[in-house]
């Protein structure tokens, strides 16, 4: 996992091509003038940004891990906090759905974190995250997701 302000992208250059064009969507990118349900493929299906209008909840239901691709979150229009844990967390049996990339579990072995607007998270294959989350009141959060292909 990677936790940073936008401001630095240009410091985790080189870990892949599809995480580098993904950081540099976000760091030459003004996000706060992408609407909701902007789509972008950056590389086809190997990189694509999503610009997502979602709502926050106070407690994760489920993580979700991938196996394909890494997740990149920003929030754009407030911070937002995560949940995260290693897959060994992951019960034996887990269903993963190779086509969606997307598996879901239950775990108590959690760590929270809070994403600033401004800032982003990287997420690995290996770092399961149940996003939207806050400790406040439940609201919206506009936010950009980005995909890439590991």
């Amino acid at each position: 996992m990677i936790l940073d302000s936008i401001e630095n992208w240009r410091a985790y250059l080189g870990i892949s091509p599809e995480l580098d064009a993904a950081l540099r969507f976000l760091g030459e990118t003004s996000l706060e003038l992408l609407e909701p349900g902007t789509e972008v493929a950056l590389d086809g299906h190997r990189v694509y940004a999503m610009v997502k209008e979602l709502s926050t909840k106070r407690e994760p239901d489920e993580l979700e891990y991938h196996q394909a691709y890494l997740d990149v979150h920003a929030p754009v229009s407030g911070p937002e906090e995560m949940a995260l844990c290693g897959l060994e967390a992951r019960p034996e049996g887990t269903i993963f759905d190779t086509e969606r990339d997307f598996g879901l579990f239950r775990s108590s072995a959690v760590n929270r974190i809070v994403i600033p607007a401004g800032w982003f998270c990287v997420c690995f294959p290996q770092d399961a995250h149940a996003p939207c989350l806050t400790s406040g009141e439940p609201g919206p959060l506009r936010k950009l997701i980005v995909k890439a292909a590991v």
